[in-house]
């Protein structure tokens, strides 16, 4: 997962701070009739990776204002 961010004054349109983000998973699930379990194990991995994103994108805003 790649994410481009960028911290924007809303009043003026100011950005503070941009930057690049990247985060890389290898998920794996069995793979059923349904495809179901597949699909959960999918999903979780996306929403691993996006906290992780998350905290990246947090902690370079802390050391960039800090």
């Amino acid at each position: 997962m790649n994410v481009d961010y960028e911290l924007i004054e809303k009043k003026n349109r100011t950005i503070y701070f941009k930057g690049k983000e990247t985060a890389t998973s290898d998920y794996s699930a069995a793979l059923t009739y349904t495809g179901f379990a597949t699909e959960v194990a999918k999903k979780d991995t996306y929403k691993r990776l996006a906290e992780t994103i998350a905290e990246k994108i947090n902690t370079q805003i802390i050391i960039k204002f800090r």
